[in-house]
């Protein structure tokens, strides 16, 4: 398993790797949403790489009492360090798109990012972490090891785990 990441490549996973408890924190998830309980609903997480760094995308459907995001990075995908903050709307029910670019080059095989959300009474929620693995070469493929997981990348972007 990869811990905090839901979902990486089309296989679904959680931290205890029990499905069961897996489907029940998505169900209080969904829950708390639509009751308004959530500070965000994020909708999408994205990241881009070009000859700039690295630029990252996100959209929300709704923010309760947003104050911030915090863009974090991992080489390890364990410890985290804050790239930067970018400003919340607040509260709006309205589509919030944001793009924030960082124009680092890390040279690790694997790339870690998360979003931490923060409210405007300090409380925060992180994302789901974006696996990247970073273009070496057009048409390069690598495999790489992460824990009990193998996984293959290619052109920089991870296509499957073979277990």
């Amino acid at each position: 398993y990869i811990e905090g990441v839901s979902s990486l490549g089309g296989v679904t996973t959680n931290n205890q790797g029990e499905n069961s408890a897996y489907a029940n924190a998505l169900e209080s998830i969904a829950a708390a949403n639509a009751a308004g309980l959530l500070p965000i609903e994020l909708t999408s997480f994205t990241i881009s790489a070009s000859t700039n760094g690295y630029t990252f995308n996100w959209v929300t459907a709704s923010e309760v009492e947003n104050d911030y995001f915090t863009l974090e990075f991992s080489e390890n995908g364990e410890e985290f360090i804050a790239i930067d903050y970018v400003s919340g709307a607040g509260t709006t029910s309205e589509t919030t798109e944001y793009e924030y670019v960082w124009e680092a080059k890390p040279t690790a095989d694997i790339l870690y990012f998360r979003l931490k959300q923060t409210d405007y009474n300090g409380e925060f929620t992180y994302s789901d972490i974006l696996v990247y693995a970073p273009k070496k070469s057009h048409g390069a493929t690598r495999t790489l090891y992460y824990g009990p997981l193998k996984l293959n990348v290619v052109d920089g972007q991870l296509q499957y785990i073979v277990e």
